[in-house]
């Protein structure tokens, strides 16, 4: 185990109110990778232009983008690999008024090498254009 640094980009849809987000979780905490070919998540460079696939967010009340905006976290990853893999993820957020939504499922992207990774990170949501 070793200490993890990360920061990941989510988008934010709501049906209900026809609106969309930009929010970044950005954390710390502890990983392992056990890599024995190095693994390429987006090619041989990073490209911003991925198709975005939505999950459905799980609560058990309404919340708005400004009670993300600040609200600690989790956000805990597994993928694999050889040749070809996945990765999975799932998100929590949660303020002093109560759980926004937890261990949320969100599907990773299709990753190839040869390897394991895990990770759990503690943090903090930001919302950037709401």
């Amino acid at each position: 185990m070793k200490i993890a640094v990360g920061a990941s980009f989510f988008s934010i849809r709501s049906r209900s109110m026809k609106s969309s987000a930009i929010a970044i979780f950005a954390g710390y905490g502890l990983g392992f990778s056990l890599i024995t070919r190095r693994a390429k998540a987006l090619g041989n460079r990073p490209q911003l232009a991925l198709p975005l696939r939505y999950n459905r967010v799980q609560s058990l009340y309404s919340w708005s983008l400004s009670d993300l905006d600040g609200a600690g976290g989790r956000l805990s990853s597994a993928s694999g690999a050889l040749s070809k893999g996945y990765g999975v993820s799932c998100i929590t957020a949660f303020t002093r008024s109560g759980t926004l939504f937890q261990s949320q499922d969100i599907h990773g992207p299709i990753v190839s090498g040869f390897g394991v990774g895990l990770s759990v990170l503690a943090g903090r949501w930001t919302v950037v254009n709401a």
